[in-house]
């Protein structure tokens, strides 16, 4: 017997690599999501609320589709305090968001709003945000959101 095949780490590395072919041969395509069809996103639609410590603001947020259906889509946002579009101030990863800057301490709730929504006749879908500023300082809050869908759906 080859001493190499009776040493652990060898038999370990074997092990895993037969492991991994095995996975790769039982995996099967994704039957939903984005690989399984054109998607597009809307327009970005842009905002900016002054909030004071301990300040909310809360939004109604609608999308309208070309053919009014049933259809999968995601909400995307993004946030920058006091500078918009700099990478520094971007929430939650920026450099300059240090526990000194006393910026941090921000929240933000979405809700798809079922009551509100009307995919089917009005072809709406509503979102409600709600962002909230726990931070110690007040602070501008820079919100971007854009919807993911199947391509054709949103105007």
């Amino acid at each position: 017997m080859n001493p190499s095949e009776q040493r652990f780490q060898d038999r370990l590395f074997k092990r895993v690599g037969a492991l991994e072919r095995q996975l790769q041969d039982i995996k099967t395509a994704q039957r939903i999501g984005l690989d399984n069809f054109v998607y597009d996103i809307s327009n970005v639609a842009s905002f900016h609320s002054y909030l004071p410590v301990g300040g909310e603001e809360l939004y109604r947020i609608n999308f309208l589709a070309e053919h009014p259906k049933y259809y999968a889509g995601e909400l995307s946002m993004s946030f920058f305090f006091n500078n918009d579009l700099d990478d520094d101030y971007h929430w939650p990863d920026g450099a300059a968001l240090t526990p000194a800057s006393n910026l941090p301490g921000f929240d933000f709730f979405m809700t798809y709003d079922l009551w509100n929504s009307d995919e089917t006749g009005a072809g709406r879908k509503s979102y409600y945000l709600r962002i909230i500023n726990y931070g110690a300082v007040p602070k501008t809050v820079h919100t971007h959101i854009a919807q993911v869908f199947p391509k054709g759906n949103v105007t």
